[in-house]
């Protein structure tokens, strides 16, 4: 493998110009790794998908260059030169780089990228939980996402889309998650397959069970389905509270978008 020389000389240009210092190729070796293509029918696959393949890296790659750069500017001692040294950065690059190269989906794109930048901000230092959250974003669907971010805080979801949030004045009250999932994301409940509710209502289960299987939701067993849990539930009345796990609100932190006005401390 070829080895990587940076220039220390060299200084970063305002994004996104086209002379700016591409982080992203400083990574870019990775990209053999990524799709091995091996046996007699090498050149049939490539031809196949090397085209979209190529695409997605370079539009990955810029994507991450340009927002290095921007936040190059306004993180004091985040460098080119300090970034090639980062073993963490690298590995955390590598791993988002394999899964972007295999979802089209602007929200999981944004979610690795948000992750890969918050490795280098230093914002998840755990290495092993960098593994873990990350590949569990290249194998969740973006429902899963979605689904996690609102009953993260369901009542700012309702809120911030002018709609009336339902509310429960008992613990004794019971609410299906999955009904307050298709009130708040009603597109999620509408079946591609013209079955009516029945399917999305069925794929939709299936998201909470996994979320509360790897400790991101916290939801209460009710007659074979999910129910709003009593902690969620303020007993004088009012809207809804978050269901997440520590866990799953620490998932959530890391592919958030970056607050840079938080980073330099304003």
């Amino acid at each position: 493998m070829e080895e990587l020389k940076l220039d220390p000389a060299r200084t970063l240009e305002a994004a996104p110009g086209s002379t700016a210092l591409d982080y992203g190729l400083a990574v870019a070796s990775v990209a053999g790794l990524l799709f091995p293509f091996v046996g007699a029918g090498i050149t049939l696959v490539d031809l196949v998908t090397a085209p979209l393949r190529d695409k997605r890296f370079k539009e990955w790659c810029e994507a991450i260059r340009l927002r290095l750069n921007e936040v190059s500017q306004k993180v004091e001692g985040m460098t080119p030169e300090t970034l090639a040294k980062d073993e963490a950065f690298f590995s955390a690059f590598a791993q988002a780089t394999q899964a972007a190269l295999r979802t089209h989906q602007k929200e999981k794109l944004d979610a690795l990228r948000n992750a890969a930048l918050n490795v280098a901000l230093g914002r998840e230092t755990d290495v092993d939980r960098q593994q873990q959250f990350l590949s569990l974003v290249d194998r969740f669907t973006v429902a899963h996402l979605v689904v996690l971010r609102f009953l993260n805080d369901p009542g700012g979801h309702f809120q911030k889309h002018g709609e009336s949030s339902p509310q429960l004045t008992h613990v004794a009250q019971k609410l299906l998650v999955n009904d307050l999932v298709a009130k708040g994301l009603p597109l999620l409940r509408k079946s591609p397959t013209g079955r009516g509710t029945s399917t999305s209502f069925q794929f939709i289960e299936m998201i909470l069970g996994e979320l509360v299987g790897l400790r991101l939701l916290t939801l209460e067993r009710h007659q074979e389905t999910w129910a709003v849990p009593a902690f969620a539930i303020k007993p004088s009345g009012g809207p809804i509270g978050k269901m997440t796990t520590h866990l799953g609100e620490d998932f959530l932190a890391f592919i958030a978008e970056p607050d840079l006005e938080k980073e330099n401390g304003s």
